[in-house]
């Protein structure tokens, strides 16, 4: 479904409204907008022309533009066979309590308001395709946040005959963002067959940011032997003037204890922790023997905050005074690929991907959900 350029822009432009349409569409934890609502706020949207069901098929080109440069990938449906076959390939552990809640809004509203983005390592083919669309006309573009989001459809067949010849070549896939939703598909696609709105980027366009850590533990801390086991595997140094520290390189974290930055770098006696990712030595040294979190996915003592929260986790840690604060540095794109090739999950919330879609840029709904709707309203 596409939205009407005119009303979205004037909706998701304003920092005040962008949130409004997720608001309509997705029940609110705890809130009054239920499963129920969301499906009366849909009709009420297509009756009054806001977003219309496309009756053509397509494949839609996406760039994001912004003072960084420009990031581009293809938007298509994606067959959950290809996670069945080990086409796809995940990295990152999911929460069960997130997986119950999108269960239920699949398997009764089947709606997707943004894509899972997967990882392709980079295709000439894929870039050239992609630079043939660019200079015409998108059908949807929306300026919000200092950035620009565009989108293209492609109808012709010939053309999307080449994007899937290309497609059907790339032996895997990496997943970057979506971990639960495609986890949920797979499961219901164990009885149903399932497709999922799927935004496929090169592994060369993406940003991964970090997930920074706020620990507020069920226990009294110790001071003196807390820093002593954290000393065993970091060297451990004040930050200077006491500002809020986020690291500049690999192996490198900043921590907020009592009030107080300190500056921890994994110390050079321990190789075989240099083998690991920043969010594994954080778990195997400090979440896990220092605070008992041996499941980062539902401990409570433990609060994720992606990089775009770095102000709101601040403001958070100083309303717990017993709080304790790990910041990390970001992965590159080719350490998840690496990642996920070894099999190995890493904690959930371990990356942050840009580029974000706007919720609604294009809508999907499941066609089986759509039609059982279609029927019960008449």
């Amino acid at each position: 479904m596409h939205p009407d350029p005119t009303w979205y822009n004037g909706l998701m432009g304003k920092d005040p409204d962008s949130k409004l349409l997720q608001r309509m569409l997705e029940p609110a934890t705890g809130g009054n907008n239920t499963l129920e609502l969301c499906k009366f706020n849909l009709a009420a949207l297509i009756r009054n022309g806001q977003y219309q069901q496309q009756e053509t098929p397509g494949i839609y080109v996406y760039e994001k533009e912004s003072a960084f440069g420009s990031q581009f990938g293809v938007w298509a449906l994606t067959s959950l066979d290809d996670l069945a076959d080990g086409r796809i390939v995940t990295h990152e552990q999911t929460l069960q309590e997130q997986e119950s809640r999108l269960k239920s809004y699949r398997d009764d509203f089947g709606l997707e308001s943004s894509p899972v983005v997967l990882l392709y390592r980079r295709n000439h083919q894929i870039s050239q395709l992609i630079e043939k669309v660019a200079p015409f006309e998108p059908v949807i573009t929306l300026s919000q946040s200092n950035c620009r989001h565009k989108v293209w459809k492609i109808s012709a067949a010939e053309t999307i005959a080449q994007f899937r010849e290309i497609f059907e070549s790339i032996d895997r896939v990496y997943v970057a963002d979506g971990h639960h939703r495609l986890a949920v598909a797979a499961a219901a696609h164990n009885s149903t067959p399932q497709w999922i709105s799927s935004l496929y980027i090169s592994s060369g366009q993406v940003q991964c940011l970090e997930f920074n850590k706020m620990v507020i533990p069920r226990f009294n801390i110790n001071t003196e032997l807390f820093l002593n086991e954290i000393r065993k595997s970091f060297y451990l140094s004040p930050v200077p003037n006491n500002v809020p520290y986020r690291p500049t390189q690999l192996h490198r974290f900043g921590m907020c204890y009592q009030g107080i930055w300190y500056q921890l770098d994994l110390r050079a006696d321990l190789p075989y922790l240099k083998k690991e990712l920043d969010v594994q030595i954080l778990q195997l040294v400090i979440l896990g023997p220092l605070f008992g979190i041996e499941n980062p996915g539902n401990d409570e003592q433990l609060y994720n905050f992606s990089a775009n929260r770095w102000e709101e986790l601040l403001s958070e840690s100083e309303k717990h005074a017993h709080s304790v604060v790990f910041s990390l540095f970001p992965m590159t794109s080719e350490a998840l690929v690496q990642q996920a090739e070894k099999q190995q999950d890493l904690p959930p919330k371990s990356t942050y991907v840009e580029p974000k879609i706007p919720f609604g840029l294009l809508l999907y709904q499941n066609e089986a959900v759509r039609k059982t709707l279609q029927e019960t309203n008449g």
